[in-house]
């Protein structure tokens, strides 16, 4: 994109930017050039894509949720980010002189994995735009703008390692000179997107360290049926709401509109598809905790995650490379489910937990 704009931005008023495997409909590129001319002071407008051409199970999950869920959090995104978007370094359409004026990046000092090119480049540009006083918007208007997903778990999560350093890179630019304080903000949970799993990791090893201090009370076993209305256990709803809610709005628009509800295969389709990709997505949260805190262990420990070319076609994955992928997160299970031998009354909390873990190469698979 740099050498692009240095050598022929000058020839042309904007530029859409796409990945590889992304597309974009020509009336919907016909749209983002009107609103960019109607709107002077507008240096990049977003668009939140859909994913297409997913055949695994894993891709598939993927592509029906970002379907029904993806425009309730964009909008929301749109809403409260305002004029101070974020970039997702694709499928956008950019003013050119705005970018060649103002969103060159910078080489980060020091080694990699923290210094030398910016990885994840696009939450920076956005912020370097904004700095500059160019308003950066995210739209969830519009239709046609498409990508393509990781076919598997193990391609997701090789993905998510090279994300998890670009942008762990943010926290040394979380002070840079004038950066607007919701730029700031982006940068931030950027971070937390990958940290909070450590964090979630070390409170449980914690917590069960502690618990293995006491003896086993059985009375606890279903607390879970008569909770007490504790700070933890609204801690615990709030989080549901906020997990749980943008689905449930995504499925409620969806069921509105009688053409999409049939695309979806009618109010059944939409009902058992939504509760079959939340359950999904809870069985592979601890998966992809362990792995997210080994990514930012190698990370802090000083191991460059590189840069490689995305898989975006796969015939399956052998159990052999299941079980290599996976074997961290078999480890981790293995470890909790011999610490519940001593604690059985404890079952019923890490279950949910556990079992994902025990069972990570089969669902790799």
């Amino acid at each position: 994109l740099a050498e692009w704009t240095r050598r022929f931005g000058g020839a042309y008023d904007f530029m859409i930017v796409l990945d590889a495997d992304s597309t974009m409909a020509g009336e919907t590129v016909l749209r983002l050039v009107d609103a960019m001319e109607r709107n002077p002071g507008v240096g990049l407008i977003q668009t939140a894509p859909t994913i297409i051409k997913s055949q695994t199970l894993f891709a598939r999950v993927s592509q029906f949720s970002v379907a029904l869920y993806g425009r309730v959090a964009a909008a929301g995104l749109a809403w409260w980010t305002g004029s101070e978007g974020s970039y997702w370094g694709h499928n956008a359409i950019v003013r050119v002189k705005a970018f060649a004026a103002c969103a060159g990046l910078p080489i980060l000092p020091g080694k990699k994995p923290f210094g030398g090119h910016v990885m994840s480049h696009d939450v920076i540009e956005a912020a370097l735009l904004r700095r500059a006083g160019w308003a950066v918007h995210v739209t969830a208007a519009l239709d046609g703008s498409c990508e393509e997903t990781p076919p598997t778990l193990t391609d997701f999560i090789r993905r998510e390692h090279r994300w998890c350093q670009g942008n762990l890179q943010h926290i040394g630019l979380l002070r840079a000179k004038g950066l607007s304080s919701m730029s700031r903000l982006q940068l931030l949970m950027g971070c937390m997107a990958y940290l909070a799993s450590p964090l979630w990791f070390a409170s449980l090893a914690v917590g069960m360290v502690i618990q293995l201090r006491y003896p086993v009370d059985w009375g606890s076993f279903f607390y879970f049926l008569h909770p007490q209305l504790s700070a933890f256990v609204l801690a615990s709803l709030l989080s549901g709401v906020l997990l749980i809610g943008p689905k449930i709005l995504g499925a409620v628009l969806v069921l509105s509109r009688p053409r999409e509800r049939r695309a979806f295969g009618g109010t059944g389709g939409v009902i058992r598809g939504m509760a079959a990709e939340i359950g999904l997505s809870a069985v592979l949260a601890p998966i992809l905790m362990v792995a997210n805190t080994r990514a930012v262990a190698q990370i802090l420990m000083g191991r460059d995650a590189g840069w490689h070319a995305q898989q975006r076609d796969t015939d399956g994955l052998a159990w052999s490379d299941a079980f290599r992928a996976m074997k961290w997160q078999m480890v981790t299970g293995v470890v909790f489910a011999v610490a519940l031998c001593f604690r059985p009354d404890l079952i019923s909390y890490f279950v949910p937990i556990v079992g994902p873990l025990l069972l990570a190469a089969p669902l790799a698979v």
